[in-house]
């Protein structure tokens, strides 16, 4: 018996810890992107066309009338507006800001002959290959 309380306030002591670190690390970086404005208004009625961008195994949207730049890689959307990124899992969302050194590096990498940038995103290497 004496073993088992032991055991139990071991346990309970690092679930604390661990939902402490990992309040304070999604805290944080809500904090750092506490300045993003919200992301555009993303409707579709329908998946949208895709451009694929082969020398970065990326897919770039189509469709020129929407106002922002907006990437798939995989299973993962990328929204670039107004300087601020944004992913999502999902075409039409829902985008959440994200820090930029979570966008992966080859859609930095995607050059204006492959792709036409709306706004060249800070950081942009497209133009130096």
């Amino acid at each position: 018996m004496r073993h088992s309380l032991a055991r139990r306030a071991w346990l309970l002591l690092a679930v604390g810890l661990a939902l402490g670190t990992t309040s304070c690390a999604s805290t944080n970086m809500r904090a750092a992107l506490r300045s993003a404005p919200a992301p555009p208004a993303v409707m579709f009625q329908a998946e949208p066309s895709w451009a694929y961008v082969p020398s970065r195994d990326v897919y770039a949207i189509a469709d020129d009338t929407f106002g922002y730049d907006l990437f798939r890689i995989g299973g993962e959307y990328y929204l670039y507006d107004d300087g601020y990124w944004y992913r999502a899992t999902a075409y039409n969302g829902p985008y959440v800001a994200i820090r930029t050194r979570f966008v992966p590096s080859r859609i930095y990498d995607i050059s204006d002959s492959e792709y036409r940038w709306r706004l060249h995103p800070v950081g942009w290497r497209g133009g130096n290959l």
